[in-house]
């Protein structure tokens, strides 16, 4: 959050399937509401579902900035996989950064097929820990399986994210947004919201 007229650059990475298209639009709509003019881009990889997909999302008080973050201009990279928060923390976190991430590995076809290998993930985090001012790692599936739904993972990191208190808008207003974009799964996703949240308070404490 560089400059005057800058507010918000954030980033949210994952491979196709997981939900992270949604949650920048959760986070768009919900600053918008407070007051912001806000930019939403995504890049795809060689297939929407299985394949990398990062989201970018910039918000200012001001006129709306370019849909694309610049190199080494992410103020907070937001992960549901972690290589590819890896490689987008790698190419667009700005030094001293903030990185949030799950640990749970969703791997590539050629991992799957004897081709390539995975890399360790403590190996990703620490490479992430040496870019970044603060880490927050843990595996969102399993507290979406918690919260009911698997599907919900989206949300567990946007509870994290929330926690930072990065994000210029009340958490209420998060919460509100997702309730209303999905009625029907209004419980379980506020659900997860919620134990996203605890989790990085928790980890932001140093408990």
């Amino acid at each position: 959050m560089r400059g005057k007229k800058k507010t918000l650059d954030l980033m949210i990475a994952g491979v196709g399937g997981q939900g992270n298209v949604s949650a920048s639009r959760i986070v768009g709509t919900a600053l918008i509401e407070a007051g912001y003019k806000v930019s939403i881009g995504e890049t795809f990889g060689m297939s929407q579902r299985g394949g990398a997909v990062v989201s970018h999302i910039r918000a200012s008080k001001e006129l709306p900035p370019p849909p694309l973050i610049p190199p080494m201009g992410a103020d907070i990279v937001v992960g549901l996989e972690p290589m590819e928060t890896l490689r987008t923390v790698l190419h667009y976190l700005t030094p001293g950064g903030t990185v949030i991430t799950s640990v749970r590995p969703i791997t590539p076809p050629e991992v799957n097929l004897g081709q390539a290998k995975y890399p360790k993930v403590e190996e990703l985090l620490e490479a992430m820990r040496k870019l970044a001012s603060k880490v927050i790692s843990f595996d969102v599936y399993e507290l979406a399986a918690r919260a009911g739904s698997l599907q919900s993972a989206n949300m567990v990191i946007l509870g994290a994210l929330s926690a930072t208190g990065k994000i210029p808008c009340d958490e209420e207003l998060l919460k509100k947004t997702i309730a209303e974009r999905w009625p029907r799964a209004k419980e379980v996703n506020l659900k997860a919201f919620e134990l996203g949240r605890d989790e990085a308070l928790k980890q932001l404490k140093g408990e």
